[in-house]
């Protein structure tokens, strides 16, 4: 009986491990597609694909001009690799939900060492979208 009970428990945290992994996976896609929109300077674009937290939290112009301050003067991005990605099921001051948060080591043209943070959060359709970006 004890090696059934030890037994699913083992299936349960394999189960939970795999979704857990499929989830960091997805939102790391969303991630990349998001990023990928801010390094080609398309500011307004990457708005529109955020999630509506972080549409609701910040208007496209805000947005816009905010991260085009930050971006703009690094240049052209010359390599981002992920540093960490961390699975949650709740952040503060954030609506309960499943959320990823991505931490990349970038080089750019005119800072070779810079770090990036992208929150990204599963939506009630399913979809992974950031919700938050982050420079330092």
């Amino acid at each position: 009986m004890k090696e059934l009970i030890f037994g699913l428990i083992l299936l349960m945290f394999g189960l939970s491990a795999h979704a857990e992994s499929t989830s960091i996976d997805a939102a790391a896609v969303a991630a990349a597609d998001f990023l990928a929109l801010v390094d080609e300077r398309q500011y307004a674009k990457s708005y529109s694909t955020a999630s509506t937290v972080l549409r609701e939290e910040v208007s496209q112009e805000d947005w816009v001009t905010h991260v085009s301050s930050l971006r703009d003067p690094l240049g052209q991005v010359n390599e981002r690799t992920i540093n960490s990605s961390e699975f949650h099921e709740s952040l503060p001051e954030a609506p309960p939900g499943e959320y990823v948060i991505i931490t990349y080591d970038s080089s750019y043209e005119n800072n070779k060492f810079a770090a990036e943070v992208v929150a990204v959060a599963k939506g009630s359709d399913g979809a992974w979208r950031v919700v938050g970006y982050y420079f330092g």
